[in-house]
């Protein structure tokens, strides 16, 4: 909201979507923000059907101008603070994905290169938008390249991948999103937890949970009783 913009009229654009319960004005050097509570008839506590109203009726809703530009108003739902976490992560991961077929992981090239030698050897396939070069322990070193177009970066993967330097041949990866990583590496640590808790149980278990099925438990009851109504040569038990 621009700074211009006054309580009384910040009010006059959120009554008609409901009833205001509370609202809350904040002033700082780029701007207002504020916040909007209505009242709910169903819900005194939360107006949900005028928050909704609300923001499709008021959203990118131009205020102003400013240097030539349309200056649109931001309105949304209120979002607490493990929300705002959770979607700032999203839009995180969102990004990096985009930057996925962009960018490459590289190892395994001379211990002595430098962030300019990756550079001059990537740019021949197009432009890039960034090379880091990272040193691991020992002489674990490796980089990320980030072309600007992903048909760049493929071919570069495609051309350099094996190739020689100073008897080393390059190892070239897309670049996988760390946080989905981890969690695909947690979620291998719980199989492999969950299998090895079910081994050490052996045949207890097994013979737990084929009895814990009602149709195998009955299937196993019937064949009992026919071992017990026959003798060892499968005619009648004569004991």
């Amino acid at each position: 909201m621009l700074a211009e913009t006054s309580d009384e009229d910040i009010r006059a654009m959120f009554e008609p979507f409901g009833t205001i319960k509370q609202m809350k004005v904040v002033q700082t050097d780029m701007g207002k923000y504020g916040f909007v509570c209505y009242e709910d008839p169903k819900n005194k506590d939360h107006g949900n059907e005028a928050v909704t109203k609300a923001v499709e009726g008021l959203k990118e809703r131009v205020m102003g101008e400013k240097d030539g530009k349309e200056l649109k108003l931001y309105v949304r739902e209120f979002l607490n603070a493990p929300q705002r976490a959770q979607e700032k992560f999203q839009e995180m991961i969102r990004y990096k994905n985009s930057k996925k077929r962009c960018n490459l992981y590289v190892k395994n090239f001379p211990a002595e290169w430098s962030e300019e030698n990756l550079n001059d050897l990537f740019r021949q396939y197009g432009e890039i938008e960034r090379v880091k070069l990272e040193k691991g322990t020992g002489k674990n070193t490796y980089a990320f390249v980030c072309f600007k177009k992903p048909d760049a970066c493929s071919q570069a993967k495609a051309s350099l991948q094996g190739q020689t330097f100073d008897g080393k041949g390059l190892v070239i990866n897309h670049y996988e999103i760390k946080e989905i990583r981890d969690l695909q590496l947690e979620e291998i640590r719980d199989k492999r937890d969950w299998e090895k808790y079910i081994n050490s149980l052996g045949n207890t278990l097994a013979w737990s949970q084929l009895s814990n099925q009602p149709h195998l438990t009955h299937i196993i009851q019937q064949l009992l009783s026919l071992m017990q109504q026959q003798g060892p040569q499968g005619g009648p038990d004569m004991r």
